[in-house]
């Protein structure tokens, strides 16, 4: 996700796996806010063996930023030996809502009936492409966001016990207090966006990275608005900021490629990751030549080609445009590396 939470290495991530858990499992089927980071915490202990997880599933998995509720994720041989336990479908607890640069941001592509908390209604999920367009991070001035709440104690939860807990990060389908502006209209079924800021680009504005979304259920105790978690990008904590769900999704029409556009800066790349990814998102500056990006303008990045290799480092296309910069995500990749201040050139512009 100025990256999202990075973590220093495990004293385990040095070491090689070759000792086998008395209980390791042969496969983990993935539940509503699992993350391939919280996975590979899980079970191998070390949450940068994400990478290891995702390639032994490749098949499954073409992008490590989505995986579904239903998917069985392959865990043998990632433990250093040959399993021979069962499929584990029961390692406890609800899925902690963990932080991650590969979170669940967007919803499966096919219904799935997700198991509900006791006495917790479920509200129906984002669609796939309004919960990729809420969990694009941007950039704005350096004053911030004029938010329009933030969020208050956990109301309602199946957590037996811990629902009065303020330092904990909020569950999906768990029910919350909002606090919100005197006078504000709030209705029912109303969806606003739960935020943190990411790094201060000097000179050019914060980066506002989305958490989550959250459904307005109605009035609560003592008067205030109550409202349930719906979706999570990241960790969604007390006291996060919001903001309206912009429910418009733009409809893009066809690029036109140019010869030789305009280039673009890198300002911010998601997760200060080197060496780009596909669906990864990265916030670019406005042309060079005054023009503005506009949401399905495309811009590729280049290096120098080596013998039998391409010098195609990424190919981006613009998702979110604000004064300030443009958020870009990664659609195919080469093999350098991308990062803050390297320029590119726009490739082609919608009309």
């Amino acid at each position: 996700m100025g990256g999202r939470h990075r973590r220093p290495p495990s004293p385990l991530a040095l070491a090689p796996a070759t000792a086998q858990q008395s209980d390791a499992p042969r496969t983990y089927t993935v539940r509503e806010g699992d993350t391939l980071w919280a996975i590979a915490e899980r079970f191998l202990k070390d949450p940068l063996r994400w990478a290891e997880v995702h390639k032994k599933n490749a098949d499954k998995i073409r992008d490590p930023h989505w995986i579904y509720p239903g998917q069985v994720i392959d865990l043998v041989d990632l433990f250093g030996a040959a399993l021979d336990s069962t499929t584990v479908e029961s390692a406890g607890a609800t899925p902690v809502n963990e932080p991650s640069i590969f979170a669940v941001r967007r919803a499966a592509p096919a219904p799935v009936v997700a198991e509900a908390p006791v006495a917790v209604s479920v509200a129906p999920r984002l669609s796939r492409a309004l919960g990729e367009a809420a969990a694009t991070p941007y950039l704005v001035g350096l004053d911030g966001v004029r938010a329009t709440g933030a969020i208050g104690r956990v109301t309602a939860s199946e957590l037996a016990g811990r629902a009065a807990r303020d330092d904990r990060p909020i569950q999906a389908f768990e029910r919350v207090a909002l606090s919100m502006p005197t006078g504000m209209a709030v209705a029912p079924d109303d969806r606003f966006v739960t935020f943190r800021y990411g790094p201060t680009l000097k000179g050019r504005g914060r980066v506002v990275i989305p958490t989550g979304v959250l459904r307005v259920i109605g009035a609560g105790a003592n008067g205030t608005t109550e409202a349930q978690l719906v979706a999570t990008f990241e960790s969604v904590q007390g006291g996060q900021s919001l903001v309206p769900l912009d429910t418009l999704l733009p409809d893009w029409p066809a690029a036109s490629p140019l010869e030789s556009g305009p280039a673009v800066t890198v300002l911010w790349v998601e997760g200060d990751a080197l060496i780009p990814t596909t669906g990864q998102e990265v916030i670019l500056s406005a042309p060079a030549d005054g023009s503005r990006l506009r949401p399905g303008d495309q811009v590729t990045f280049t290096g120098r080609a080596a013998a039998g290799e391409s010098a195609l480092v990424a190919t981006l296309r613009v998702v979110k445009v604000t004064p300030q910069g443009a958020t870009a995500r990664v659609v195919s990749q080469g093999l350098g590396r991308l990062e803050r201040g390297m320029n590119g050139r726009v490739s082609a512009r919608v009309p």
